[in-house]
């Protein structure tokens, strides 16, 4: 014995559902975006200078295929010193530029992905 159900409007709610999921999906890629270009340009703006600010101009946003994470970090030759600036060594003191630059902008993100959710959902 087979027991058949139609749900009426069904279709209708699928397809605001994915129509839903879209917009979040491209307002979370938007965010994602700006805060990686606010992270990178304040780890920039906190690096510390030298002879030839090459530290600085190696500091950059990466976002991936897919649009939904990313990362900032120095990239070329300047990738390995970077870590020595960040953490420091035996005989220079730690200058971070980095995780402070991270920490300044991830409440926002945070807050203002939730508000992405709850606003679709």
């Amino acid at each position: 014995m087979a027991i058949t159900m139609q749900v009426i409007g069904a279709d209708k709610v699928a397809r605001e559902f994915m129509k839903s999921e879209s917009n979040v999906t491209k307002d979370v890629k938007a965010l994602t975006r700006k805060t990686l270009d606010d992270i990178e340009d304040s780890a920039k703006e906190k690096v510390p200078t030298t002879g030839t600010g090459a530290l600085g101009m190696s500091v950059e946003a990466k976002l991936e295929s897919d649009g939904l994470a990313g990362s900032v970090e120095a990239t070329g030759g300047d990738k390995f010193y970077s870590v020595f600036v960040e953490y420091g060594t035996f005989k220079d003191r730690a200058q971070p530029f980095m995780r402070p630059a991270f920490d300044k902008h991830e409440p926002r993100y945070l807050n203002r992905m939730v508000k992405i959710v709850n606003r679709r959902f």
